[in-house]
């Protein structure tokens, strides 16, 4: 599935979005069944997570938004639900995001 319009404009996203740190993905327990999943340590410009959080609603129907957490100064994405396995393979197939720069966080 393909989401931009054309070569250039993938290989300018793809640049943006390089990372050397490492990228985390959490599962937060909410109440009773209730989770969510946040990823952190995604650079990315502001417009570029907007249409990350585009792409994984759309994909795979789940609710996100991308929040500011003063605890560590860094935009944060959440998503309802586990949904670090479609993260993961979202990163590493359309951003080429390496398996080691990803890290998966709680209840396995």
């Amino acid at each position: 599935m393909q989401f931009y319009n054309n070569q250039v404009e993938k290989e300018l996203f793809l640049e943006v979005c390089k990372t050397t740190s490492k990228i985390h993905l959490r599962l937060q327990q909410r109440k009773a069944r209730k989770c969510l999943t946040i990823v952190e340590n995604f650079d990315c410009a502001p417009e570029d997570l907007k249409s990350f959080v585009k792409k994984i609603n759309k994909l795979y129907g789940c609710g996100g938004t991308s929040v500011f957490d003063k605890a560590t100064n860094q935009t944060v994405v959440q998503f309802q639900g586990d949904q670090r396995k479609n993260v993961r393979n979202m990163l590493e197939t359309e951003y080429q995001i390496s398996k080691e720069n990803i890290v998966e966080h709680g209840i396995k």
